[in-house]
């Protein structure tokens, strides 16, 4: 058994690795203290429900924490799967990061997807991973990768459920 005590991040750790974060990706905004507290919270470990108004930046909340792991323990690559019931919300998130240059991908259908993504997944290219509910649920393939993938297994740092309130089902 591993002796190594886990790091406890500050409010100071998640400031300055996110001012990193906005050298390398030119975030150009500042964090909310409503952010801070619950990507600290990640970042330490801890489970957190995160309810606020739209337009707050919430997904902040669910992208930045394998980003700014990175940062803060640089010897290997950290991942979020993100469950987002809505299509069109997950390929408007892929534009939005992707054009900042963070590594994201939607998985919507196998069938639909390029080599290059479906590669991507498997070899752990991506950071942040959207996923519909349908499709992870239905597609066994997709949490084999996330659960038993040496990639995967111990470098996901969340699994976060966007828009939490369209669930139909649990």
């Amino acid at each position: 058994m591993s002796t190594k005590s886990r790091t406890t991040y500050t409010d100071g750790d998640i400031t300055r690795s996110f001012k990193c974060l906005q050298d390398k990706f030119t975030f150009p905004y500042e964090l909310k203290a409503e952010q801070v507290a619950p990507l600290k919270n990640i970042l330490n470990g801890q489970h957190c429900l995160v309810v606020l108004p739209t337009g707050f930046g919430k997904t902040d909340i669910f992208i930045l924490p394998p980003l700014m792991m990175d940062i803060l323990e640089d010897e290997k690559q950290h991942f979020a799967i993100v469950i987002v019931p809505l299509l069109s919300l997950m390929f408007d998130m892929v534009v939005k990061y992707r054009v900042r240059g963070v590594e994201i991908v939607a998985i919507t259908q196998a069938s639909k997807m390029t080599p290059d993504d479906l590669d991507g997944i498997k070899n752990g290219r991506y950071s942040i991973i959207l996923i519909s509910p349908e499709l992870l649920l239905a597609n066994r393939m997709w949490i084999d990768t996330f659960a038993t993938s040496d990639v995967y297994r111990r470098n996901v740092i969340l699994v976060a459920i966007d828009e939490a309130h369209l669930l139909i089902e649990w």
